[in-house]
């Protein structure tokens, strides 16, 4: 079942939000609130973090309660983001922790969301299949399906000053990502050791802010993370 609404931006460009559960039946419409679409991201005081995750609130004016997408246990409903008709953002909804049935009437609520690299902190190593995996690039492609999950096609883009591609060849070893309990890591601290060494950062690019104020550090190596058909 999709959750979904539109609405026309200051810059004359449609925007649409779907939101996707598991629930099935017809697909709703909802009404974006005015100032309702908002996506952030990690400012933080080190600007060399090498994982800059971000999030997003969607704010809806609906009918009827949507429990699958406002409890807490609504978690994990994919969420997508386009600007006419190109998806420019995609992540995953939060749950709610307080929720309680709601008045038969339009109320308007706060959605919130986090990008596709911030679930990789709940991930195990082992809990993927990594059979094959041997170089820097192959990690990297490994950790955007993993922050996927199966529904966001995730690829991304070098931004300069990166210009030497010859790090994407670079054997990584696995025993790297076990400490000496026999304790595996998680993806994002996976994504952070491999990204630390090569001196780059990475982060899904933040559509709604204004252009002069990037969403990465110039100064350092970046990869940018962009929705599939981008």
């Amino acid at each position: 079942m999709k959750y979904y609404g539109e609405f026309v931006g200051k810059n004359g460009k449609t925007y649409r939000v779907e939101m996707t559960t598991a629930t099935t039946g017809d697909d709703v419409e909802v009404t974006i609130a005015a100032g309702g679409l908002v996506t952030t991201i990690d400012s933080g005081n080190d600007i060399y973090r090498r994982l800059k995750c971000g999030g997003a609130t969607v704010s809806i004016i609906i009918d009827d309660e949507p429990t699958d997408l406002w409890s807490g246990k609504a978690t994990g409903v994919p969420v997508a983001i386009y600007e006419d008709g190109t998806e420019i953002w995609c992540g995953w909804t939060t749950p709610n922790i307080y929720s309680q049935k709601m008045a038969p009437r339009a109320v308007q609520m706060d959605i919130q969301c986090v990008d596709c690299l911030s679930v990789l902190s709940d991930i195990d190593f082992t809990s993927v299949n990594t059979s094959g995996l041997t170089t820097f690039l192959e990690y990297i492609q490994k950790a955007l399906t993993v922050a996927g999950g199966g529904v966001h096609a995730l690829n991304f883009k070098y931004v300069e000053p990166w210009t030497d591609k010859a790090i994407a060849n670079l054997i990584v070893m696995e025993a790297n990502w076990w400490d000496e309990e026999g304790e595996t890591k998680k993806w994002s601290e996976i994504l952070k050791d491999l990204l630390t060494d090569a001196n780059m950062q990475i982060t899904q690019a933040q559509f709604f802010r204004k252009k002069k104020k990037r969403p990465y550090n110039t100064k350092i190596s970046s990869l940018v993370i962009l929705p599939h058909n981008t």
